[in-house]
């Protein structure tokens, strides 16, 4: 069985705290992030809702899963600006947990891709 990991991006919490059943109150989410172990090499997909629309857990994970499974570990990840820490943040969890190496180069191309989308608005 493949083992995959994901972890949501989310707004920060207006009151944060202790819920009822005494885990951690987090802000609502508005992405989600997936890598999984796949040949030896590590697979990673994406999903952010714009920012006039709602969360959907459900199609957010969906469309995640199919950027993950048509990732090319040698390629450039492109991700919007607002998860480039967290996104950088995440694949060194994956490597982590997953036991294995991305690319170095992956980060360079990301660092560009995200560069050259800033430029764009």
């Amino acid at each position: 069985m493949q083992t995959t990991i994901k972890q949501y991006l989310r707004f920060p919490a207006i009151n944060p705290g202790i819920k009822s059943d005494g885990k951690p109150f987090h802000g609502d989410p508005f992405g989600v992030m997936m890598a999984t172990l796949d040949n030896g090499q590590i697979k990673f997909g994406w999903s952010v809702t714009h920012y006039m629309d709602d969360f959907d857990k459900k199609k957010g994970l969906m469309i995640a899963e199919n950027r993950m499974k048509s990732f090319t570990p040698n390629s450039t990840l492109i991700v919007p600006s607002v998860m480039y820490d967290a996104m950088a943040n995440f694949m060194d969890r994956a490597e982590r947990q997953l036991g294995a190496k991305t690319n170095s180069d992956i980060l360079d191309g990301f660092e560009i891709a995200v560069e050259r989308q800033n430029k764009k608005k």
